[in-house]
């Protein structure tokens, strides 16, 4: 964890960066105002312990804690000093920082507040991340598929490792939980995720801003996600100057903001995600063969989701679970009929077409049956003929019994289908089956249909 220790005081100073490199952290050291913003321009710091005056400057740290709360709202900056008053400290939290220590303070306290600062820097992020992907995060879920078998083995192997990975996938696949999943159990957690959409940018100059960051301080996501992970979704739709920027910088690990000649050094681990097969993209014309060796050191590929119908059931549960939490509802229930409706679906959306028709069903009652399955699903075609399926199928085996059941159930569906023809009119019925109206009532109590419509 890299942390910006600028304090004039040069046995502070010391200090206070030998007790961080005990503790593990990267300290910084800075003895000057101009040395603290050499090194923010250098790379952004994960967190800032900063002195308040500094001796024949013209600027103070409370400067530099406004300049990097504008770079990097919410980054952990301890503000110290050994003149403090109740105001001064007010405005440094105002500011942003998150604690404010008077000289002179223990170690242990420091390390404290170091250890707060970052914990609650993290829970932030964490929060925005869930609030972000509120409705669409799922966590993996166990998996009895084939076609999974060889990605939940490759992920046990890979995911905890700072390997370069890609995940390939149609749209909704859920490549966007999988390399979430990915940072959540690397050792990289504390140094945040970040993505960037390359799908997003109809120009070069743009992309390169966001990605890299800019002269004049603005922040780059690839900065931002120093210590961390950073995904680079749709990596396919990549231009092929940004292309050229990023294997200089897979390479070297050190690029330039835009404008910029400093090179800037950061620790980033890249997953990327492509909704074209591995193979495919190795082939693309206009897509950099070197820029495809750097970030397929592994690739994941995810079926779509008709390939694995076993994993329905376990997806189901994952997503109802959510779904009731966020529309504090409980899910209807899904019996083995309309789970059958459900796997027999083609999911051209896959996952998320899932969730959307799991959200649509989640006010449709108690029992999800399978018509309402078909409505949500948007097929009501489909519906009409898979009744009449099932229909035929119970009726087929019914001649696996005895005469009188086949009887009745020939009986029944029988007469379904002509009061179904007529509206629920039985007097109408009646009339073209060639029965009177008080038989056929008793024949459908005794055949359990029901003749409220009439």
């Amino acid at each position: 964890m890299d942390i910006l220790v600028a304090d004039d005081e040069d046995d502070i100073r010391e200090q206070v960066c030998a007790i961080l490199e005990d503790e593990g952290y990267q300290p910084r050291s800075c003895a000057t105002i101009a040395e603290a913003q050499a090194a923010i321009q250098q790379r952004l710091p994960s967190m800032a312990i900063l002195d308040v005056w500094f001796r024949q400057c013209d600027k103070d740290g409370l400067f530099i804690l406004e300049n990097l709360q504008r770079l990097s709202p919410g980054l952990p900056v301890i503000m110290v000093s050994g003149h403090g008053t109740v105001d001064m400290a007010v405005r440094a939290l105002k500011i942003g920082a998150c604690d404010f220590l008077t000289k002179p303070f223990s170690l242990d306290g420091l390390l404290h507040a170091v250890e707060r600062g970052l914990r609650e820097a993290q829970l932030t992020r964490e929060n925005q991340d869930m609030a972000r992907q509120l409705g669409k995060r799922q966590p993996l879920t166990a998996t009895l598929s084939p076609a999974m078998a060889m990605v939940t083995k490759n992920l046990e192997q890979w995911a905890k490792t700072d390997r370069r990975l890609l995940v390939t996938g149609g749209a909704g696949v859920g490549k966007s939980r999988l390399v979430q999943h990915i940072h959540q159990v690397s050792s990289r957690t504390l140094g945040g995720l970040q993505r960037h959409n390359c799908a997003g940018f109809s120009d070069d100059d743009t992309e390169a801003m966001v990605l890299f960051g800019k002269e004049d301080g603005g922040v780059g996501k690839l900065e931002l996600a120093h210590g961390g992970t950073l995904v680079l979704e749709n990596v396919n739709r990549l231009s092929v100057a940004i292309q050229q920027l990023l294997v200089q910088f897979l390479h070297s690990k050190r690029f330039r903001r835009v404008g910029q000649n400093q090179r800037v050094k950061v620790d980033v681990r890249i997953l990327c995600t492509s909704e074209i097969a591995a193979a495919d993209l190795r082939r693309r014309e206009g897509f950099s063969q070197s820029l495809y060796d750097c970030i397929a050191l592994g690739v994941l590929e995810l079926p779509p989701l008709r390939r694995r119908p076993e994993d329905l059931p376990a997806l189901i549960a994952n997503i109802q679970e959510r779904l009731n939490h966020k529309l504090d509802q409980a899910a209807p229930e899904v019996g083995a009929e309309s789970l059958g409706v459900l796997q027999s679906h083609h999911w051209p959306n896959n996952v998320r077409e899932l969730e959307n028709v799991l959200t649509r069903l989640h006010y449709s009652g108690s029992v999800a049956t399978p018509e309402l399955v078909h409505r949500a699903i948007g097929d009501e075609a489909n519906h009409q003929q898979h009744s009449r399926i099932l229909q035929w199928q119970k009726l087929i085996g019914s001649l696996a019994g005895g005469l009188r059941s086949a009887r009745e159930e020939f009986e029944q569906q029988y007469l379904c289908y002509h009061l179904e023809r007529f509206g629920g009119n039985v007097s109408q019925t009646a009339q073209f089956v060639g029965m009177d109206r008080a038989s056929l009532h008793r024949k459908m109590r005794n055949l359990g249909i029901d003749g409220s419509m009439d």
